[in-house]
């Protein structure tokens, strides 16, 4: 990695916007469960239950269980899409198209280690959004005095981030593989678009259940982790993949005319 280079890419002023989000989406998340807003959600769910089945919500007996069917079920997925898609046009695709990474590698750096750097900004990006997410949960926990079961929400985080690395890392193979940036975002929405489709379709009754193997994002055994009864393994499977994406980009990227 390129000390220099990555502290050039990795601009906290860009991360502002979506950091600001994710503390709101967090603390709203766990505020959302104290007893007149729980009370009013019940009663919509009750009105629209087949909209409520789609998002992922299926109960909220405790806070776990509430904030990973509001909070994780749709909306956390959708922000980790947008974020990926824009990092890596920011850092990978746009760069590829304007002559900048053309003009980084004449400068001598070796490809693999502008790469590297690349991957370490926006993967870094991705965990303090996930990070702001928790500490948005734990002041609003705090503040209203909820009964948060930490392990419970780190389990939870750690393996929904195994998951938003293999997203980010497959937005940035496709980057990679794309003839411009235009093309690179079409490609990408279209991804981020068919997982969420396949995520939402797969909590319906009957044989759509089974389209959750098209989505990346069912490789997060949300229930299993909250409640300490598992889903690990597919968060590691995540992980690996990730890595396995990372490795083929720098193959990729060393092959790529630029």
């Amino acid at each position: 990695m390129i000390s220099s280079l990555f502290f050039l890419k990795f601009n906290i002023k860009r991360l502002l916007g979506w950091l600001f989000a994710a503390l709101l989406l967090g603390a709203l998340s766990a505020f959302a469960y104290t007893p007149a807003p729980r009370e009013a959600l019940r009663y919509v769910r009750e009105e629209m239950p087949e909209l409520f089945l789609l998002l992922g919500v299926r109960g909220d007996s405790n806070l776990p269980a509430f904030v990973l069917g509001y909070l994780f079920g749709a909306l956390l997925p959708l922000m980790v899409s947008l974020y990926a898609i824009r990092a890596n046009r920011n850092l990978l695709s746009r760069p590829m198209e304007d002559g900048r990474m053309a003009m980084l590698i004449a400068s001598g750096h070796r490809r693999a280690a502008i790469l590297l750097t690349h991957v370490a900004a926006l993967f870094l990006g991705l965990v303090l959004i996930l990070l702001t997410v928790f500490i948005g949960q734990l002041a609003a926990a705090l503040v209203f005095s909820l009964n948060m079961d930490l392990l419970s929400f780190l389990r939870m985080h750690t393996g929904f981030l195994c998951v938003s690395l293999l997203v980010a890392a497959a937005c940035l193979l496709i980057a990679l593989l794309s003839a411009d940036d235009v093309q690179m975002k079409r490609r990408c929405r279209a991804l981020a678009f068919f997982m969420l489709l396949f995520l939402l379709l797969s909590r319906l009754m009957g044989r759509w259940q089974y389209v959750r193997f098209l989505s990346i994002w069912s490789l997060f055994d949300g229930r299993s982790l909250a409640f300490g009864s598992g889903g690990f393994e597919p968060a590691l499977m995540a992980l690996i993949a990730a890595v396995l994406c990372v490795a083929f980009s720098l193959f990729v990227f060393n092959r790529r005319e630029l």
